[in-house]
Order: C-alpha cells, then sequence, then structure tokens
C-alpha cells in the first residue's frame, strides 16, 4: 500500500519512472511526506526518520512503468452502455 500512495504522490506532480530513478534520499522522503499529507496518514512523531525502504522504491517505480489507466470519458463505450 505505501508504494501505491508514494506511487500516486509522485504521479500528483507529474513525475514518473524516469524521475523517480534518479531521486535521492531526500526526495523519496519528501514523497513519502507528500503521499502522508494526501492520504491524511499524517507525519511520524517527533524525533522520528522518515525513510523509504529499496524495496518499496522498487515497487513505486515498477507501478509507475505501469501505464496509466485511462479516464471513465477516454474508454471507448461498450455495448452495455449504448443506448439502444
Amino acid at each position: 500500500m505505501k508504494a501505491r500512495r508514494l506511487a500516486e504522490a509522485i504521479r500528483e506532480l507529474k513525475g514518473g519512472a524516469d524521475e523517480a530513478r534518479q531521486f535521492s534520499d531526500h526526495e523519496w522522503n519528501m514523497a513519502a511526506r507528500l503521499s502522508a499529507q494526501l492520504t491524511g496518514r499524517g507525519y511520524p512523531k517527533r524525533g522520528e526518520q522518515w525513510h523509504v525502504s529499496d524495496v518499496t522504491r522498487a515497487l513505486v517505480i515498477e507501478y509507475l512503468s505501469r501505464p496509466e489507466a485511462p479516464e471513465v470519458d477516454e474508454c471507448p463505450a461498450r455495448d452495455e452502455d449504448v443506448s439502444c
């Protein structure tokens, strides 16, 4: 779930897999903070450090590499959507 939320936060900023591959540790932590803000998860406790593991980073890049789902209006009509 964390990786999906991070991928969504990066996409919100119009970023993609290529940008995420080049993120520094600081940028990954900023993405984690943005993700927490967007989902209402809050911030870590005072003195607690943000950290995005290598496994999570790999999953985020994998999610960002996948094509985005089209918007509903961009999808072709299905038979059941067409009035007779």
